[in-house]
């Protein structure tokens, strides 16, 4: 980095951020420095598939909301048809979002995940 210095990230407590009249992506942490994209107030989602299963759809749908609900998950869509596209999912599958916090780091196979109910305290 030329012509720019470290200031306290205004998105991470405890982070420096690289700046030279405008933020820059380059972050600096305890553990080291590592590349960034600044995303300023723009939420990141996390996005959730749950299968719904042949059986007692609605009952699943009603206790799916409730428990993903409480953990921060966000409804996005409810595909009811049977379909074939998606192995594992052919008697449908809700769709569920929710924000991931800034600086929090997700690897790149957690971007999308398969929503474990049980996990959820469902």
């Amino acid at each position: 980095m030329t012509d720019s210095e470290w200031r306290d990230d205004p998105v991470v407590a405890g982070r420096k951020r690289a700046w030279n009249g405008q933020w820059l992506d380059h972050v600096h942490d305890a553990s080291g420095t590592y590349v960034e994209p600044y995303l300023g107030d723009s939420p990141r989602w996390q996005y959730g598939v749950v299968a719904l299963g042949s059986f007692n759809a609605f009952e699943r749908i009603q206790s799916t909301l409730g428990a993903l609900g409480e953990s921060g998950w966000e409804l996005i869509t409810v595909y009811d048809k049977a379909s074939n596209w998606l192995n594992g999912f052919e008697k449908g599958f809700m769709l569920f979002k929710r924000a991931v916090p800034p600086g929090q780091r997700l690897d790149d196979d957690q971007w999308v995940v398969s929503v474990n109910l049980a996990a959820q305290g469902s």
